[in-house]
């Protein structure tokens, strides 16, 4: 009697029996004041909500209505569901719409520019203010009011241009502040991280077909965490956000969001919340957060971010040598393993990258973990590492080099071509050497001869050949093969650039004495390596925008366009040379123009790279591009570059990180900003000093003509005086690049070699910020733009 009754299983031919009934509802139905139909073992209710149904515990019983919404609310978010508010609007009910129930418009009112009203809620009375979604559409375009007046169009553009329907997605649903309910959608975002993000440097840590597993099964929350889970949608969000734009030119110069911002934002909030207390996941959140920050422009944000994950790294213990090395009895064990000597590759690979050289920016400070490196991917996705373990240590000898390279899988050469990278951009920074740069023995040369048995030993899976290119997409691996080869020849480039008149790195020192005919051969090194990256970039436009996922690529481009543009001017002026480099400029051009989807602001590429076309002659393109250099008239010139900095480019993300505080600081409490002791800010001097230094002093060559002031190359500020007499001629714009003003075409080559010396700080530190450019790379257009 006391014994609970047996539940009988139906056989393959009987009906389904009646299922009994609990006598109380589950915890979903309660906290949703909705009647449960109990049954056994998942009420239709939660399947219908896609939630995971807790059953009908009787402890639950007792529970207070707080406890009860605490608990629905961890159910809701461990499935991904937004818990759905009581009430839909007027315009959602009348239509039998889902509504998203957010104040004071929902979603699709807001979307499509309609009237949201929520009945119980008193009409907006005289005097005030309509919301939103009730303002005209002219006035909620114009950017005034709230700031859900900046809401994106959706799926009604009075354009014409925009068609949501384009984008595959409700594109309505990247903008919500929890990821989308579909399944699809979710999907969707996820398999587009996977296929496009996945694969690029060492981030792929995350164990693909587990992944997917628990996404199948609502356990991604549980498994992984909610943070992970929100930047992984993120970045594919704003994956499918650029490939659309790109193909949308007209599009470009219209002020939007950009999809998954909000999510980002929240798994950011969320990771850090609970930093104190690291797990594996936490690390992998950081570490998508900092690629996020990378492609977002958040430089601070990784600056820090990748140095919190070192110290987490270290705290877990990631990044010391096991027994996991050795082969695993257990699957489960191997692949853990496996995951957590990805993540510590990842950590460093990304901090080397941020640190540019620079030891002290640096958590690693010149060394490697002591791990092996990762196994070939098809073995991860196995879960079975078989290969044998190979150590960056053992490709410290020359002799064994080109033989491991040819074993080893795609993130491992990446690995391994940074890590050279790294050891260049330390090198040549160096300003006392002991041995002669052209000696055999030297590091340079050793460098060298790797670049070299690297090049040799790339596995033929991973050349860019027209057949492989296909294949390597179909293993959604290109946007990898392609980041591979621009970083070869970018390390070869960032060697031998000191050989080039204007690239006063230090290591540019014990070039002087060298032989006459290895300066050459390193220059002509130099220019091979920036063609190629050229011949590489008109490559990828056939497969874009996959050829160019990876957001190294337009910094890469830019400086072999740089190094191309002295080349020809101070080294190989021939024809044939100046016409190839007119065609890589363009090709860089392009490229800039390309990336860049959303043109809220001018491209600091382009914008940089016009003033060294006119400047070495090569005013054609200048005019042809001119008009896509405008910058915001607001914008502060600054061009630093000392030594207290490190040498770093600008595009470096520690120069970004400080000017990006330093912005902030000055636009939100200017008043309250370090002070200097005399009322100033300290940014605010030390930017005015630099600039001052910097910048030319005109009336200081009286009495010389346009033309004699534009040729006087006379001390280190000499090409800013230069430069700027020039750019006088631009307060009339129709005589900005005049056909018959010829001044600096007409330059011979030894004076286009002073120019460069004279320009060094320029060539050398390039600027890829509007706020970190020099007073007179407008050429006069910010003041008077061209008609």
């Amino acid at each position: 009697m006391g014994s609970s009754p047996q539940q009988s299983i139906p056989g393959p031919s009987q009906e389904i029996p009646v299922q009994r009934k609990s006598l109380r509802g589950c915890l979903v139905c309660r906290s949703r004041k909705v009647r449960c139909d109990r049954s056994l073992h998942a009420c239709r209710n939660c399947s219908r909500l896609g939630v995971a149904c807790p059953g009908y515990d009787e402890h639950s019983e007792s529970a207070s209505r707080a406890q009860i919404l605490k608990s629905a609310q961890h159910i809701f978010r461990a499935a991904g569901v937004e818990k759905r508010r009581v009430g839909s609007c007027d315009e959602c009910r009348t239509t039998k719409s889902r509504c998203s129930r957010t104040r004071p418009s929902c979603t699709r009112c807001t979307s499509r520019h309609l009237s949201c009203v929520y009945q119980g809620l008193a009409q907006p009375g005289r005097g005030q203010e309509r919301t939103s979604s009730q303002r005209p559409h002219s006035q909620a375009a114009s950017g005034h009011g709230t700031a859900t007046s900046a809401s994106p169009q959706l799926e009604h553009d009075p354009t014409g241009v925009f068609d949501v329907h384009d984008f595959g997605v409700e594109y309505c649903r990247l903008f919500s502040e929890t990821l989308p309910e579909e399944p699809a959608l979710r999907n969707r975002l996820v398999e587009t991280y996977f296929s496009r993000i996945h694969p690029l440097k060492m981030l792929s840590f995350i164990h693909k077909p587990t992944f997917m597993y628990a996404m199948d099964r609502a356990t991604a929350v549980q498994d992984y965490g909610e943070p992970l889970l929100y930047v992984i949608c993120a970045l594919g969000a704003r994956v499918i956000f650029h490939d659309k734009m790109q193909s949308m030119p007209a599009r470009r110069d219209i002020e939007q969001p950009i999809p998954g911002e909000a999510w980002a934002e929240r798994a950011r909030k969320e990771v850090l919340s609970e930093v104190h207390l690291p797990t594996v996941q936490h690390i992998m959140t950081m570490l998508l957060l900092c690629e996020y920050g990378c492609r977002a422009d958040q430089s601070s944000l990784v600056f820090v971010l990748i140095g919190i994950s070192f110290r987490c790294i270290r705290l877990l213990g990631l990044d010391t040598s096991k027994s996991t090395d050795a082969p695993q009895t257990q699957a489960c064990d191997a692949l853990a393993s496996e995951v957590e000597k990805r993540i510590v590759w990842q950590c460093y690979l990304l901090d080397i990258l941020i640190a540019s050289g620079v030891d002290a920016n640096s958590s690693w400070s010149g060394r490697y973990p002591q791990i092996s490196l990762p196994c070939p991917e098809r073995e991860f996705l196995a879960r079975c590492p078989s290969s044998p373990a190979h150590f960056l240590a053992d490709l410290e000898d020359l002799e064994i080099f080109g033989s491991i390279i040819c074993r080893l899988d795609l993130s491992s050469l990446l690995l391994v071509l940074i890590r050279l990278r790294d050891e260049v951009l330390r090198w040549v920074d160096r300003q006392y050497l002991d041995v002669s740069l052209w000696d055999p023995s030297s590091e340079f040369m050793t460098i060298i001869r790797k670049l070299d048995a690297f090049s040799q030993k790339i596995p033929e899976a991973f050349l860019l050949t027209e057949l492989n290119m296909y294949l390597l997409k179909d293993q959604r691996i290109l946007g990898a093969v392609f980041e591979l080869h621009r970083y070869l020849h970018a390390i070869y480039f960032d060697l031998t650039r000191v050989s080039l008149p204007g690239f006063t790195f230090p290591l540019a020192a014990g070039l002087r004495d060298a032989p006459p005919e290895f300066k050459r051969r390193c220059q002509d090194m130099c220019w091979t390596h920036a063609n190629d990256m050229s011949n590489l970039v008109r490559q990828g436009f056939s497969h874009a925008p996959v050829a160019f996922d990876d957001v190294f690529c337009t910094a890469a481009m830019f400086e072999a366009a740089k190094i191309q543009i002295i080349y020809s001017s101070t080294v190989d002026n021939s024809v044939k040379s100046i016409e190839t480099t007119k065609r890589n400029v363009r090709t860089a051009l392009k490229l800039a123009q390309q990336v860049q989807v959303v043109q809220q602001e001018a491209n600091p590429y382009i914008r940089l790279i016009i003033p060294l076309c006119m400047v070495f002659g090569l005013r054609d393109i200048a005019e042809e591009w001119r008009q896509h250099s405008q910058a915001s008239p607001d914008s502060i010139p600054e061009v630093t570059g000392s030594a207290d900095i490190y040498h770093l480019n600008q595009s470096a993300t520690f120069r970004r990180a400080r000017s990006q505080l330093r912005d902030h600081q000055l636009s939100t409490s200017p008043s309250t900003t370090l002070s200097s002791g005399h009322g100033h800010s300290v940014a605010t001097a030390s930017s005015q000093t630099d600039v001052e230094a910097r910048s030319p002093d005109l009336e200081s060559a009286p009495g010389l003509t346009i033309q004699q002031q534009t040729l006087v190359y006379q001390g280190p500020h000499a090409m800013h005086l230069a430069a700027d007499t020039a750019l006088d001629l631009t307060l009339d714009p129709s005589t900005v690049l005049d056909p018959d003003l010829h001044i600096l075409d007409q330059a011979s080559l030894s004076e286009f070699i002073m120019a460069a010396d004279d320009m060094g700080e320029y060539l050398t530190w390039d600027i890829t910020g509007p706020s970190e450019v020099p007073p007179w790379s407008n050429f006069g257009w910010l003041e008077e733009p061209p008609s």
